[in-house]
């Protein structure tokens, strides 16, 4: 669960971790939305009272569409990390990660499911800095330093006179 304090009034955006992928990083999310009676899932919302319901959000597919009878294939509403980063941006510039403790909903749906309550917050733990060992070295005969001292001796005056 994402949830924003800015502006005002706070705003809660909640996806599901579906895939990671390690190379290239990424991850895959299903977007939830809150689940009223009579209404279509909302993705953004403001944060009710728990319990509350969640729904995994549907959409047509991304792949193709059949002509005919059947004009839409639905699909699960996926993003991926860059995705749901831009969109998050594109409503708030600061966000807070939660975790949400959540149990499946007493209806014959994989897709609904209630939110217990609000876990704790999760904070991105600080890399140290990378440093590149570099293995390739100059010989001694052309390493050059990197600091040069420019002295300058006096001119000399014992020609003159």
């Amino acid at each position: 669960m994402f949830m924003s304090d800015e502006g005002d009034e706070p705003l809660v955006v909640t996806a599901l971790l579906v895939k990671v992928h390690l190379k290239p990083k990424c991850q895959v999310f299903a977007d939830c939305g809150l689940l009223g009676e009579g209404v279509s899932p909302q993705r953004v919302f403001r944060l009710p009272e728990a319990p509350f319901s969640l729904r995994i959000m549907m959409r047509p597919s991304r792949m193709g569409r059949p002509t005919g009878r059947l004009s839409v294939w639905n699909a699960i509403a996926l993003s991926t990390s860059d995705e749901l980063a831009k969109f998050l941006l594109s409503l708030r510039p600061a966000w807070q990660l939660f975790e949400v403790k959540y149990s499946l909903d007493d209806d014959d749906s994989l897709l609904q499911m209630k939110a217990v309550e609000r876990g704790a917050e999760i904070v991105a733990r600080a890399r140290p800095a990378r440093r590149r060992a570099s293995d390739f070295a100059y010989p001694e005969e052309l390493d050059v330093p990197r600091y040069v001292e420019k002295t300058r001796s006096p001119p000399n005056t014992d020609n003159f006179a």
